[in-house]
């Protein structure tokens, strides 16, 4: 249920990443966020929780793609 800017971020394409955000105006509130539980089947997941919500950002941080975790912080002000 991951969606392509969620893949290009584990992937650490920051290339990628950038484009996706940049020239299709990627609204990160939106995409960011972990997907539902609802969709993933992950009953885990069913309450909403803060660390849901910055998802794309743990993604980078676990993966260790530096790069793309300073540009999401920039993007998420």
């Amino acid at each position: 249920m991951w969606n392509p800017l969620q893949f290009a971020v584990y992937g650490g394409h920051f290339e990628v990443v950038k484009h996706l955000i940049e020239k299709f105006k990627v609204n990160l509130g939106k995409t960011a966020p972990k997907s539902s539980a609802q969709g993933e089947g992950d009953v885990v997941n069913e309450d909403e929780k803060i660390e849901d919500t910055v998802f794309l950002l743990q993604i980078a941080l676990v993966k260790e793609h530096n790069e793309i975790f300073e540009y999401l912080l920039e993007e998420f002000h």
